[in-house]
């Protein structure tokens, strides 16, 4: 759980440990001395088994850099390496999304700025652990003309595909997201644009079941009262991706729900919860 810094100079979170034999969740304070971060808020990733964790501040120095924690011995540490990006440097956002797989070896982390704001910009950073420590094994740069590429991550929990959100194209009227399959090398798989003019920043968020083979994409969306999309599912089958189903609901009060702002899939693929936090007078609402 990332909350806000609550003093100059340091990362500040929590961890919530399931104890079985009290049922009860143990909170662990997470606090990273920092001299550059500022009051932003974080943003964090944990590992399918709960041994890993990443934490971030994508604005720090307008680049921003991200923390990895390792549980040890029942305690979590936090790594001693800073990840950053580097040695590419300049207006990144490093850290705006981040995704682990199921045992923390592959942590993928997005640079959607990069290398600035205008067209055909962000990168993908892929690390790999070894021990506790995580190495640059290579990034994803956006092919073809694609704005805001890392905005959302979603990996499997073999760490062998990863699905890249970009909310937007350069002339901001359809949205796409990049698959990658890696069998030894990182290589595209698919790139999908969505053209329903209902869907503003589509693939602004992503999530991937278990064994990668289906993907809930959502984004804000919304002009009719009658019925409103809340995402739209695709699976991989016979070697490629197609959209199987778009997830809808309504009637609906207001036109400004900006529903599967946040958008969640179960590991069996059997349940997906999206969000709608501008909803219902700003109080959210969730549809499972």
């Amino acid at each position: 759980e990332g909350s806000k810094s609550i003093n100059s100079g340091a990362y500040v979170g929590f961890i919530y440990d399931y104890n079985s034999s009290t049922q009860t969740y143990i909170k662990t304070n997470v606090i990273i001395s920092s001299s550059s971060l500022s009051s932003t808020y974080c943003y964090v990733a944990i590992s399918g088994d709960g041994n890993f964790a990443a934490i971030s501040k994508p604005n720090v120095d307008n680049i921003g850099e991200v923390r990895t924690l390792s549980k040890q011995n029942g305690s979590w540490v936090v790594g001693a390496t800073t990840l950053n990006g580097s040695p590419f440097t300049g207006l990144a956002f490093f850290g705006r999304s981040m995704a682990l797989d199921g045992t923390g070896a592959v942590l993928a982390i997005g640079g959607s700025q990069y290398p600035n704001s205008g067209d055909n910009n962000g990168r993908v950073y892929v690390y790999t652990r070894s021990g506790y420590t995580y190495s640059l094994a290579t990034y994803l740069t956006p092919i073809g003309t694609i704005n805001a590429f890392g905005s959302a991550l979603a990996i499997s929990n073999d760490g062998t595909v990863l699905c890249v959100g970009s909310p937007s194209t350069a002339d901001q009227t359809s949205a796409n997201f990049t698959i990658y399959r890696n069998s030894g090398t990182w290589t595209l798989e698919t790139q999908i644009y969505n053209s329903d003019i209902t869907y503003s920043n589509f693939a602004s968020s992503l999530s991937l079941t278990l064994a990668g083979t289906r993907l809930a994409v959502g984004g804000q969306i919304g002009n009719s009262l009658t019925t409103y999309k809340a995402g739209i599912v695709y699976d991989y089958s016979n070697g490629g991706w197609s959209k199987t189903q778009d997830l809808s609901y309504g009637p609906v009060t207001t036109i400004d729900t900006q529903f599967d702002c946040q958008i969640s899939i179960s590991g069996d693929g059997n349940a997906i919860v999206v969000g709608s936090p501008a909803e219902n007078n700003a109080l959210g609402r969730i549809l499972l």
